[in-house]
This record gives C-alpha cells, structure tokens and sequence, in this order.
C-alpha cells in the first residue's frame, strides 16, 4: 500500500471508528506535543523556536511508533511570533515545561458581547489588554518582522504536512494546518482563553444560567464547521474560509491582527499563533 492508499485507508478507519462502526482495529491518535521532542534527545527550550530540531523529533518519532494520526507536526503555540511583536503572549517555555499563565480576555458580563462580535471586542479590548494601549501603533518594522515570522512558520507546517502525508500516509489531523484551525468546545475556551480557570470556577457556582448559555451557543456555532470538516480528508478541526478579504494588503495585515489573539470565529491559521 503507497502512502495516499495508507492515508485514504486511515481517514476511512476515523470515520468509521467516529461513526461506531466495528473496524479491524483501533486507530492510533498520537498526541505527543512536547513527549516526541524528549524522546528525540532534545529539551523543550532547544526545539521551541528551531524548526530544524521540531523536524528531525518528529521524524525520529514516525519513524519509531507506528501512528495513524498526529495531533501536531511540531509547534502549537509560535512562540517567535508574538514575541516578535512584544512580548504579550501568555504561554511560556523552559527546558522541561510549556505553560500558560491564567488570564481572562472577558467577564461573566462580556460574553456575549464577544459573541456578538468578536472581532470588534478583540480589537478593542483584548489586544490593548494583551500588548499595550499603543499596540495597534507599532512601526512597520515590527509588523514586517511578525509578518516575516508567521510565514516562516508557514512554510514549516507546510513542509511537514508533505512529510506526514506524502511519506508517512498520515491524514492532515492537525490545528496546524495555515488553513485550518480546531474546534474548541465552549468550555475549553472559557477556561483556555476568554474567562480562565480562576473566574471560570467561579462562575460556574454563581452564574451557572450564563456560563450554560454561553456553551450552548458556542457549540452550536461550531456544528456546521464540524459537518463541513467530514466531507474533506480532514478528520479535525477548520475554521470558515478566508473569502471576505480580497486584497492582499489588508489579508496580510489582518492576519497578523488575528495571529495576536486567538479569534475562534475567524478563519484563517490560527489555532495557536494568538494564545502563545
């Protein structure tokens, strides 16, 4: 079997196992975010930035474990992009961990005004809150180089995802597709993201009604992106498609204002670029 018979084989053994369909065995989903780069002899502060390293661990790993699907190909969270435009990322790395640190992009009050519209809350309250007052200020020396930054890290995602599919048959599971993203339940980005653990655990004892209602409507919102999802090779996660911008200057410029927060809603790359 060459690799896009394996692939088909693959995405087929995720459906069916999906649907409760008895298959001839269990599809394997390795999700070794930061295992695989220890595995392959490396700390985690050698690879996180290094796409030559993220490589050869990923490689190192196919080449070891026999794995239908891989979560990522590498990197989640691009640290070099939000550190190239300041700093204001909430994820953090050393040798031996990579963490997040609590935060809260909304109130219990807020959030539906985030679902509304949250483009325009993003713009105008968690991108002063998560990189300064003057952020949409910035010279266009700092644009350029987050610009520069993102696509480097394009190029990386594409490049492995010819590794993973073309050589290793494996089907495009990842959130690091630049054209896909994941679907996060309602709960997750409540504590991920938009309230955090810390005011998450709090509302849900005082204001279960806003918190329910809040999931119920996110989920739904979701459903139709997950059926769209099932009708292509990808088996997870993808955002709507990036038709609403038609010249590339504001493509370009607005990508990069999506790459500093994670916007669920919103197309486009990134799943993780705006939550490192």
């Amino acid at each position: 079997m060459n690799s896009k018979e394996l692939k088909a084989s693959r995405v087929q053994l995720f459906r069916d196992a999906a649907n409760f369909k008895k298959t001839e065995r269990i599809p394997h989903f390795a999700n070794v975010v930061t295992w695989k780069v220890f595995d392959a002899g490396y700390t985690l502060d050698q690879a996180m930035t290094n796409f030559d390293v993220l490589e050869e661990s990923v490689v190192k790993f196919l080449e070891r474990y026999p794995v239908d699907g891989l979560m990522d190909v590498g990197i989640r969270n691009q640290f070099t992009v939000t550190e190239a435009f300041g700093k204001g990322g909430y994820y953090y790395y050393d040798e031996n961990v990579v963490g997040i640190h609590d935060h809260a992009h909304c109130t219990v009050e807020t959030l539906q005004q985030y679902l509304d519209d949250p483009a325009k809350y993003a713009w105008e309250v968690i991108l002063p809150k998560k990189y300064g007052a003057s952020w949409d200020e910035k010279g266009l020396s700092v644009w350029k180089k987050t610009w520069a930054e993102y696509m480097r890290y394009t190029k990386y995602i594409l490049h492995m995802a010819g590794i993973t599919g073309k050589q290793y048959g494996l089907p495009s599971l990842s959130p690091n597709n630049p054209m896909s993203g994941a679907i996060v339940l309602g709960i997750e980005e409540l504590f991920s993201n938009l309230l955090g653990i810390q005011q998450l655990s709090v509302a849900m004892r005082r204001s279960p009604d806003k918190i329910e209602e809040f999931i119920n409507r996110w989920d739904a919102e979701r459903k139709a992106v997950v059926t769209t999802v099932g009708e292509t090779d990808y088996y997870m996660g993808t955002y709507n498609t990036f038709t609403t911008i038609s010249s590339f200057t504001t493509f370009a410029a607005f990508s990069i204002v999506l790459l500093l927060f994670h916007l669920p809603r919103i197309p486009l790359v990134v799943h993780s670029a705006l939550e490192a």
